[in-house]
């Protein structure tokens, strides 16, 4: 967690026990390359911190093919926003890499 806790401090506007209160909210989760953080159809309830490794967003197209939306990579936070907020259900995948 101190990698979360580095990303934290930066700028200065948070205090130590602010971060320390929000570090304690995460739990560490390690997901091999295949494996999937969200699918289609899942709620993301959920905020991620990414310490090693990149996350994929993607979309199948109409012919089954995978679409890349865009990548979160190390000491990046990851979430589908508007699954998070609205709790509908995702309609992108969020992979491993």
């Amino acid at each position: 967690m101190e990698k979360l806790k580095s990303i934290l401090r930066f700028g200065a506007i948070l205090s130590e026990s602010d971060i320390e209160e929000i570090a304690s909210n995460f739990k560490a989760k390690s997901l091999s390359a295949t494996e999937h953080v969200l699918e289609v159809g899942q709620i993301a309830h959920e905020i991620a911190f990414i310490e090693s490794g990149i996350v994929r967003i993607y979309k199948p197209d109409g012919d089954g093919n995978e679409v890349t939306k865009y990548f979160f990579k190390e000491n990046q936070f990851f979430v589908d926003l508007e699954s998070y907020y609205s709790e509908r259900q995702q309609v992108k995948h969020s992979k491993q890499l």
